[in-house]
């Protein structure tokens, strides 16, 4: 070989290296479908194309950080769902500093492909990591401002990267990371000033007096001498101390062995827990520790036997609970109105407790009563789910960017409130006395809130706007009008999305909205709310995050255009809670359709020949209508025809293009500009028709095929890959189902005849 026919062959190896890498980042790029402030918090992936589960790293690197040599991820945890499918949580660490709060998932199918990420992400172009003040000065600066300059309770957590949660923009410091009496404080390692502060204990502080669930069965242990309200059959056990009826003021930690040494077990001598001290005459009312082991029992049971979770970390956490608490430093509760989730760390503790206090005196005749209701207990014991799942813990000063999250904090608890006491009332494991039913919709509906004699519930998520509540059930336009509202009151919002997904019901919201929505029940709203939460959810979620994660989770569960991941979607737009516009590109079963959103409101798109573009297209869900938003432009561009289905709405000083060309084959085209487009060959009005559509696709049983209006008087078959047909229908009216939970799993053709065209489209059974 001549030394010119070699310098060819290296050039030309050397191109092919080039042609190959920059194919396999391009394949590991995917479709940004939600934003926030301009960085990515969901993307997903063309099935056609998977991406190998080896390479989820270098995944998130590409899609996320521009492959930045400063930005890397490290893996903390790993989940298997229901369906079967691997969840993956990476912390993000920039020049080997831990990001606080940047945590992405990586979401596999079940053959072990990446098919979508989501989280939150710091965009960290540059940032000096060398610190001018030392961690002694910015802990004094710490303990200054949470005026605990004597505190014995402290832990220097070391340093981070902390985000600043006073301003929109995304800007991030070096910092000191404390916990200070259960404080959470970040100082700039740089100017030595507070970034950030807030409790990492949740509470749920409402007035309230409580009654109990009736006569129930109890596991109980023998200490040698007596019995002790402790159950070592569940995970790593459930314990109930007596803070000793408000004679210890505090709740008090050994600073040495990190546990609480203010309480004293519940004994009793024959394990008979119904008579003397255990009656509802004992003014000590020591008979709601009972509740509490009861309560923490059927909330452990049920997270096992419904979802698989083991106690509140999945990993068989202990429970210590304590009643009587009638005081609680540092959080500021001076009397007995208060139930609270205490996380492991919190003021050096070495396990996971949550307290009760004894509510108050009203001036009248009636006792004050613990607060320890099931939904109480339940709410409590669901901050643990979550701190464990996705790590909330939100900033004790509202900000426009971390109100929601105490927002959904509260409401997430109320949620597994009102799902854990239906599912207890449902399999008849309480007695309710005075045979008064639990009415699962109104939170601590056993309370008082006032001086009454009749109870009347802490907050309702079927009406969060009545009195005595008065809290919110929409999303208002702009939000900043609730954004002073305590968390519980905002999350009525979020509560009241969740009635309306289990119940249904129809009206017009505060922002002039009417809405219908029909329900698809409690089971499958909690189905919904778990995977969303333990999946999908994120530290920072806010209202549309939580919206993206519920809406995705129905799609995982029951199918991408499945009634109930439309009902998702039709329940938070019914709250006010609009779906994320800008780059969420959603196509039902349409084979070839993918789109990129290119941050300057325009989105483009490449949609194969004979594909056909359904209503779903720029929303959150099937079945609610494409909306282009107000002064942005979309260009559609296809082989052939483009069909836009029922509902297509374009907003003021939008603009919207479809171009169609003759072509002789299958080929994408992807549209960049228009120049060579002249306005003739656009779309108009005449040339919109409408295509069947059929959901769930992917599917375990049935199938219904819709918008079969101009095939009315054809038929439908239903053809396996070997050609056979093995369903065979007249089409008699517009919507028509199928049962396919008997046919092998696989792929299956769904041809759809008339007198004037055909058309074929697949569906998967699974």
């Amino acid at each position: 070989m001549n030394k010119a026919n070699y310098n060819y062959l290296l050039i030309f190896c050397f191109c092919m290296l080039l042609f190959t890498t920059a194919k396999g980042q391009l394949a590991n790029k995917g479709l940004v479908t939600a934003a926030s402030n301009g960085v990515p918090t969901f993307i997903t992936f063309d099935e056609k194309h998977p991406v190998g589960s080896n390479e989820a790293e270098q995944v998130l690197l590409t899609n996320l950080a521009n492959n930045n040599p400063s930005v890397s991820f490290s893996k903390t945890q790993e989940i298997i769902d229901k369906l079967g499918r691997k969840h993956e949580k990476y912390q993000q660490y920039y020049q080997g500093i831990k990001v606080e709060f940047a945590v992405y998932s990586v979401h596999y199918s079940t053959e072990n492909e990446i098919i979508a990420l989501s989280g939150e992400f710091a965009p960290i172009d540059t940032l000096s990591i060398v610190p001018t003040v030392n961690e002694e000065e910015a802990l004094t600066t710490a303990q200054f401002f949470l005026d605990s300059a004597s505190s014995e309770f402290y832990v220097k957590e070391g340093m981070i990267i902390s985000k600043n949660f006073n301003t929109t923009e995304n800007i991030y410091h070096l910092a000191y990371k404390f916990n200070i009496n259960g404080q959470i404080v970040h100082v700039d390692a740089i100017n030595d000033e507070v970034i950030v502060a807030f409790s990492s204990a949740f509470d749920a502080a409402n007035d309230a007096c409580t009654r109990y669930s009736g006569t129930v069965q109890i596991a109980t242990e023998f200490n040698g001498t007596n019995y002790i309200l402790e159950d070592n059959s569940r995970g790593d056990g459930i314990v109930v101390y007596n803070n000793q009826d408000g004679n210890i003021q505090l709740v008090q930690i050994d600073p040495f062995t990190s546990e609480i040494v203010s309480g004293i077990p519940f004994e009793d001598v024959d394990n008979d827990w119904c008579g003397g001290i255990w009656s509802n005459s004992n003014p000590d009312q020591d008979n709601a520790a009972l509740d509490v082991l009861w309560g923490l029992q059927k909330i452990y049971d049920y997270f096992l036997q419904v979802h698989n979770r083991n106690s509140y970390d999945n990993n068989n956490g202990k429970i210590s609970a304590y009643v009587h608490v009638n005081g609680f430093y540092p959080l500021g509760n001076s009397s007995g109105k208060f139930a609270q989730w205490l996380p492991k760390g919190f003021l050096n503790l070495n396990y996971s407790s949550v307290i009760f206090g004894d509510g108050i005196k009203y001036m009248d005749s009636n006792p004050d009563e613990p607060w320890v209701g099931l939904d109480i207990v339940a709410h409590e014991f669901a901050h643990g789910v979550a701190i464990s799942a996705f790590g909330i813990s939100p900033p004790n000063n509202p900000t426009p960017n971390t109100n929601e999250i105490g927002a959904i904090s509260e409401s997430l608890s109320d949620i597994w409130a009102v799902i854990i006491e239906n599912w207890v009332v449902s399999n008849g494991l309480n007695d309710a006395p005075n045979d008064v039913d639990k009415d699962k919709w109104l939170l601590g509906e056993e309370f008082r809130t006032n001086s009454g004699s009749e109870p009347n519930g802490i907050r309702s998520m079927k009406s969060p706007k009545d009195p005595p509540f008065f809290h919110s059930d929409t999303y208002l336009h702009p939000p900043a009008t609730w954004n002073t509202q305590i968390p519980h009151a905002r999350g009525g919002v979020m509560n009241y999305w969740f009635y309306l997904l289990s119940e249904g019901s129809s009206g017009t919201n505060d922002n002039g909205d009417s809405y219908n929505i029909q329900p698809i029940g409690i089971e499958k709203g909690a189905d919904i709310i778990y995977l969303a939460s333990t999946v999908y959810f994120t530290a920072l979620v806010d209202f549309k995050g939580a919206r993206q994660a519920t809406l995705q989770a129905a799609k995982d569960l029951y199918g991408t255009c499945s009634i109930e991941a439309e009902t998702v979607a039709a329940a938070w737009d019914a709250v006010g809670v609009i779906p994320f516009i800008n780059g969420a590109i959603y196509a039902c079963g349409n084979d070839g359709i993918s789109g990129v959103y290119d941050n300057s409101n325009h989105i483009n798109f490449e949609i194969a020949y004979g594909s056909i573009w359904s209503d779903e297209s720029l929303t959150a869900a099937c079945g609610v209508p494409v909306i282009v938003k107000e002064n942005s432009s979309t260009v559609f561009k296809a082989g052939e025809q483009i069909f836009l289905g029922a509902g297509f709405k374009v907003e003021r000083n939008a603009t919207f293009k479809a171009y169609t060309f003759e072509c002789s084959n299958a080929a994408n085209y992807r549209v960049s500009n228009t120049d060579n487009i002249t306005e003739k060959d656009s779309a108009n009005n005449n040339s919109v028709s409408f295509k069947p559509i059929l959901f769930p696709n992917p599917t375990r049983d049935n199938i219904v095929v819709t918008q079969l209006n101009q095939f009315v008087g054809g038929n439908i078959e239903i053809i396996n890959l070997m050609g056979q047909v093995i369903f065979t229908k007249l089409i008699q009216n517009h919507q028509m189902s199928f049962n396919l939970s008997e046919q092998p799993k696989g792929i299956y053709l769904v041809k759809i005849n008339s007198e004037k065209e055909s058309v074929v489209q697949k569906v998967v059974v699974e």
